[in-house]
């Protein structure tokens, strides 16, 4: 770890951004926090792991309900330059025995003019965009935590996209539940067209089991597969910091591979289980006592660019009976020796043993009144369930996928009020049909309503495999 000002010779950039997150449902008296000078592209890229292009210069400060309370620091000093591809940890900072406390990091940092800027996805957490679960992980030998509340990289919404900060955070005072690393595509991140139903599942009240989401859109088993430069190599990298601290134990007891989809494209199951299979010998590798766990695949279906899968007659499928997919879930019993157990989502996500295309929602109403582009509220003729996401008019011309969930629902004398959580992006007519989807674009699940189908099956798993916390008190 090297301390020093920006060079004089050389013009920087400075900005400043704020990350927010929330300690453990433990009581904690210390955290120390990682800020990391690398990322990992998340559009299918080969070699997905890249280093910062110069030197980052960084220094934070901790603030809680707007007033800073802390200045964090890195061997005494406010400043620290984070060479490429390198993590710097902070000081042990006290705390007056948090427990579920939310606060926020504002980062101040500093990069050499016309190089790329290093950007991380903001840190969630529990409460955060609905609930999405506790973002830390922690270790068994000496009691500390790891925090990490997105993947280590700089995906996220473009809106996201100038954030930097904390990649993670180690505490004391874990209570021996177990941890679940995460490892996996978007459908296990959580992208543009809903929230990961691994990180839902492992959420649900009333306890919850603590992650580390490594999950990186756009990533395949086959690049995932080696602590090379390029693979996985600063992700076990910042794992191995946090193993050093705790003794020699990594920061997590299970391992759930939600990997699969993206080297999944044909007929061919035994070369995606030959893919599948040199993945988790890798995790055996690298971390030989945590047992792991692999789900199977959702469905692949056309995007008829009007019809949204919204209806089984209308989906046009590249996953039907015998497709790489399906042959896995085959391939996976009986169970192969490098996995502890899988998790079986054919039924969730198709509503069938044998299903292979989306599973069709029952809900749908008609639009009582015109709408317009820019209303966030429609009058229905029947009610629609929170958390649904709308298809407009599927099928025809004017069709519209909602990026927004419904919000509320209020009952009047001649209809339903459904309340959208974003403005429409077409006019409607009165009249015009509208149902539920359970994949946007036909290969995510989306929504909170059809993630619900999902995260049930990982709730299932959780209860069946791990140890829970049912002395936790939940604060919500």
């Amino acid at each position: 770890m090297t301390h020093l000002t920006a060079p004089t010779s050389q013009k920087t950039s400075m900005s400043t951004s704020s990350v927010f997150s929330q300690s453990p449902d433990y009581p904690i008296k210390q955290f120390r926090l990682a800020f990391s000078n690398w990322y990992t592209q998340s559009q299918g890229q080969e070699s997905p792991e890249k280093a910062g292009e110069t030197e980052l210069l960084v220094e934070a400060s901790i603030l809680v309900d707007g007033e800073v309370i802390g200045r964090i620091t890195f061997d005494g000093k406010s400043q620290v330059a984070i060479r490429p591809g390198q993590n710097s940890w902070s000081d042990p900072f006290p705390v007056p025995n948090w427990q579920r406390k939310h606060f926020e990091v504002r980062t101040f940092s500093k990069v050499q003019e016309g190089s790329a800027k290093v950007t991380s996805y903001r840190v969630k957490s529990s409460g955060d965009s609905g609930g999405l679960g506790v973002h830390y992980s922690s270790s068994i030998e000496t009691h500390q935590s790891l925090l990490a509340g997105a993947p280590l990289n700089n995906n996220g919404y473009s809106s996201f996209r100038h954030y930097f900060g904390p990649s993670a955070m180690v505490t004391d005072g874990w209570d021996g539940r177990d941890v679940v690393l995460i490892v996996g595509d978007s459908i296990g991140f959580g992208d543009y067209f809903g929230r990961s139903f691994v990180t839902q599942g492992l959420s649900l009240m009333p306890t919850r089991t603590p992650f580390i989401n490594l999950s990186v859109q756009g990533t395949r088993p086959s690049d995932q597969s080696s602590k090379e430069r390029g693979a996985f190599a600063f992700k076990s990298g910042l794992i191995d910091d946090v193993t050093d601290m705790n003794g020699g134990t990594p920061g997590f007891t299970q391992i759930l591979s939600q990997h699969g989809a993206n080297d999944a494209h044909a007929k061919d199951g035994q070369r995606l289980f030959g893919k599948l299979k040199v993945f988790w010998k890798f995790l055996n590798n690298q971390w030989p006592e945590i047992p792991i766990t692999q789900t199977t695949l959702t469905p692949k279906t056309k995007k008829n660019s009007r019809w949204y899968q919204s209806r089984l007659s209308q989906q046009s499928s590249f996953s039907p009976p015998g497709s790489d997919r399906w042959q896995l879930e085959d391939r996976l019993h009986p169970l192969p020796k490098e996995l502890h157990s899988i998790i079986n989502l054919r039924e969730a996500w198709t509503g069938s043993k044998n299903g292979w295309r989306w599973r069709e929602l029952s809900c749908n109403a008609k639009l009582q009144g015109p709408v317009s582009r820019g209303e966030q509220a429609l009058q229905v003729s029947s009610p629609l369930p929170e958390g649904a996401k709308l298809v407009i008019a599927p099928g025809t011309d004017s069709a519209e996928a909602t990026y927004g969930d419904v919000i509320n629902i209020t009952s009047t004398p001649t209809s339903y009020l459904v309340e959208l959580s974003s403005p429409l992006k077409s006019d409607h007519e009165k009249g015009t049909d509208v149902f539920c989807t359970m994949s946007r674009d036909g290969t995510h699940p989306t929504g909170s309503y059809a993630l619900s189908f999902g995260a049930e099956v990982i709730n299932q798993w959780r209860h069946q495999y791990l140890k829970l916390n049912s002395n936790t008190q939940d604060v919500l």
